[in-house]
């Protein structure tokens, strides 16, 4: 009888944890910004640190290096630190590895590599000093339908080799179809951007779009813990006279090509035409050059946001802003970035 009226009053106890949030792990959601640094120099000054506390950013997603494929797999884009990490940051290391790096490899190529990555990043790790800021490494990667099983093998023995976390970034269509295709990591970064081919001059936005996005991420329950990394960049995509693409001109937004005389309107409104040659934002452009201005927009990122953190498997899931770039900074992107920040959570 005792016993039957201790289970009851045990049970009864549970159940009130549960109603009152004990039992909460459940619940997902957003409670952590960050912002990817996605450039070749490392250097912060005293305003960027201020603007991330306006923010409340305490976590950088630092790109570290790539790997490429030269006859064999060789380091590349290897970040330069011109200013010390601040202290007072979580720290993750990115590493980007082309999908012709993985294509190319042979097993033993996989394991080579392995121990090439886990070494730099150790290497790097210990260099700035950062070795109390780091719990997890993040791997950057396209992979295809021909590349998963060996990308998945090196995924294994770095996370073997590592004493932090291993994420790895999640492509949108990558988290449509992830069945057989799931990564062997703790959690993921899903890569809410770059929807479209940039490349193809009928697009409109390949940088965004919220129609696209909800295409690939609706009705589908992801099992991975996952982060949420949304734009908050611009760029222009330049093609020739006969739409041929030519590159990316970066941190260009659309309210200041429409300022210099150097370019007229086209027929569609975020496409301009360079009358003369000319070099601006740090970018050459031939006369006759064409030049597809693409932003991302922030109502449609909200809804997507929105819709997302109610399918997180996690409750300490991060919002990751790509990427910190000078013109963040001014008052009309921090006013969007802040607001985007505060209605994820």
């Amino acid at each position: 009888m005792f016993k039957k009226k201790t289970l009851k009053i045990g049970i009864i106890f549970l159940l009130a944890i549960c109603l009152y949030g004990g039992c909460s792990s459940n619940k997902s959601g957003i409670n952590q910004h960050a912002f990817y640094y996605w450039e070749t120099n490392f250097n912060l000054d005293e305003s960027d640190l201020v603007y991330f506390n306006e923010l409340s950013i305490k976590k950088l997603y630092i790109h570290f290096f790539d790997v490429e494929y030269e006859s064999q797999a060789v380091p590349a884009g290897i970040i330069r630190f011109n200013t010390k990490i601040p202290a007072n940051f979580e720290i993750v290391p990115v590493v980007f590895i082309t999908n012709k790096t993985i294509s190319s490899l042979d097993t033993i190529g996989i394991r080579d590599l392995s121990q090439k990555i886990v070494t730099r990043v150790q290497k790097e790790i210990l260099r700035t000093q950062i070795i109390k800021q780091v719990s997890e490494v993040q791997i950057d990667c396209d992979w295809t339908k021909s590349t998963r099983h060996k990308y998945f093998y090196l995924l294994n023995l770095i996370k073997e080799s590592l004493p932090y976390t291993v994420s790895a970034t999640i492509r949108l269509h990558q988290y449509k179809y992830f069945k057989d295709n799931l990564p062997p990591v703790e959690k993921g970064m899903l890569m809410c951007y770059n929807v479209n081919d940039p490349t193809e001059f009928k697009v409109n936005n390949s940088l965004f779009d919220k129609a696209e996005v909800l295409k690939y991420i609706k009705g589908v329950n992801y099992p991975l813990p996952l982060d949420l990394a949304m734009p908050a960049f611009s760029w222009g995509v330049m093609f020739n006279a006969q739409e041929k693409f030519l590159g990316f001109a970066n941190s260009i937004q659309l309210k200041e090509i429409q300022k210099d005389t150097n370019f007229v309107n086209t027929d569609r409104p975020n496409v301009f035409l360079a009358k003369n040659q000319t070099y601006s934002w740090s970018n050459y452009f031939e006369q006759g050059t064409l030049v597809r201005i693409e932003e991302s927009n922030l109502e449609q990122e909200l809804e997507i946001v929105d819709y997302l953190k109610k399918h997180l498997q996690q409750a300490d899931a991060t919002i990751t802003l790509f990427h910190y770039n000078r013109l963040n900074k001014n008052n009309e992107n921090k006013s969007s970035i802040l607001q985007l920040l505060k209605a994820s959570h």
